[in-house]
């Protein structure tokens, strides 16, 4: 596992960074919300970064970076093209929000393509790697791009100012809807089934079943807490916040026994 720490940081971190930015945008526009913080899109600018860091630390030579970027048939390359192309995007629109507090319409939508775009690559990334057991398997294709979708989730969730509404009628003074903690809350159990589906799949092999399963207790654990609060069971900042813990710690877990397979 020591020789994938770094794909495990490339993959959460750059998972955080695309799955928070799709999020807000969505959780903005559900509760007409005018402006995202440029605190928010700094932050997934900086964890797009370290998580990039961590590709190069898998390859083992800056020079390898370069000369991947000249493949652009290899996935990884990909993955780097996607996610250039995203940072991009982010240092804009925080740029835009911190120092002109312009709120551009076009930037806080490419924005959101590019994150879901880097999503799909790197799923079907690991989806093609054909030589490690147990990962050409359906469930891959969903274990990252759920996975990134839950844990931005809940950051857009708990992190304040972090949900954009590009729509005209923005600013309005209307409560949040429960849509938000709805979406949240299907996609904690959405992760937990696909948890499931891996831990079902990685039965059979050496390393077995059982993060996988560990994963799906707390990411369920997590949409309890989520409910409790849209239920008005419990409430306050803190209950968010464990929610992203929890669903960080489910997906650390789960990919934690992803790589191990390598």
């Amino acid at each position: 596992m020591g020789s994938e720490l770094p794909l495990l940081v490339f993959t959460v971190l750059t998972g955080l960074a695309s799955g928070g930015y799709v999020l807000g945008t969505v959780y903005g526009l559900l509760d007409k919300r005018r402006k995202r913080s440029w605190a928010f899109s700094l932050l997934c600018l900086v964890a797009l970064g370290i998580g990039m860091l961590g590709s190069l630390a898998h390859l083992g030579h800056p020079e390898r970076f370069l000369n991947a970027l000249a493949n652009p048939s290899a996935m990884i390359t990909q993955e780097a093209y996607w996610s250039i192309a995203f940072g991009c995007v982010l240092l804009v629109d925080t740029l835009l929000l911190k120092i002109k507090g312009s709120h551009n319409k076009v930037v806080p939508v490419v924005g959101p393509v590019l994150g879901l775009g880097l999503m799909t690559v790197t799923s079907i990334a690991y989806f093609t790697s054909y030589g490690v057991a147990g990962w050409a398997e359906a469930p891959t294709l969903f274990l990252f791009i759920v996975g990134d979708l839950a844990l931005g989730s809940s950051l857009a969730i708990a992190f304040p100012g972090a949900a954009s509404d590009l729509s005209d009628n923005a600013g309005s003074k209307e409560a949040p809807t429960k849509a938000t903690p709805s979406i949240a809350i299907a996609l904690y159990l959405a992760l937990a089934v696909v948890f499931v589906a891996e831990a079902v799949v990685f039965a059979g092999l050496a390393v077995g079943p059982w993060g996988f399963v560990a994963a799906a207790v707390v990411a369920l654990i997590a949409c309890a807490l989520q409910m409790a609060e849209m239920l008005r069971k419990a409430k306050g900042a803190s209950i968010r916040w464990i929610c992203f813990s929890l669903v960080a710690l489910s997906v650390i877990i789960s990919r934690c026994a992803f790589f191990a397979m390598a």
